[in-house]
This record gives structure tokens, sequence and C-alpha cells, in this order.
């Protein structure tokens, strides 16, 4: 990342290419506020990154403009691991909104 993002601005697009504050278009959004990674154990930050750099860049092929099952290039790995896409939650996770439903906000 060549700059933080914010808690009043938490998200950037990048495309492989460039960091755009816009969310629309193809890519992986990314929060990098700049005291999250001192709040996660060192070890369980390079085992995620580990595992997520062989999909990074299919990551960054995902089109939010496009349904996910439209998109025939994207592998099952990616899809499932995609809690929300176009604003809303993926058919896997749904269940997150009934949850919120029957807890009470604290």
């Amino acid at each position: 990342m060549s700059r933080f993002t914010s808690v009043d601005s938490p998200f950037v697009l990048y495309n492989g290419e460039c960091l755009s504050n816009t969310m629309s278009g193809p890519g992986i959004v990314i929060s990098s506020i700049y005291n999250m990674p001192a709040q996660l154990p060192h070890e369980s930050t390079d085992l995620l990154g580990a595992m997520l750099l062989p999909y990074i860049r299919e990551f960054l092929k995902v089109d939010p403009d496009k349904s996910l099952g439209s998109q025939q290039d994207i592998s099952d790995v990616v899809k499932n691991a995609l809690l929300t896409h176009k604003g809303k939650l993926t058919e896997k996770f749904q269940y997150i909104a009934e949850l919120r439903k029957e807890l009470p906000l604290q």
C-alpha cells in the first residue's frame, strides 16, 4: 500500500494497477487502517497472508457490477470466500442477517 486508509474512509479499491476511492469496477476492496496490524497477532497475519496470496489475482478479477454466477473465470474458492458482493451478503453468508436480527446491538 502506498497510503493508509482511515477510520472515516476505511476502504479503497485496488484493480491491480492503482488505488481508487470509488467502489465500482473490477478489483479488491482493501482496508489499511494504520493501526490495524498492531491489533492482530503477527503469526495469524502471516498465515492469513500466505493462504490468500495464491488467490489475489483472482480476487482482483471479481467485477462488483456483475453477478458472481456469471463470472465463470472466478473459482468457487474465491466466490465462497466473499462475504458480500454488490453491497449485499452473498448466499453462503445470508445467515448473518438473521443472526443480526436475533442479537441485540450493544
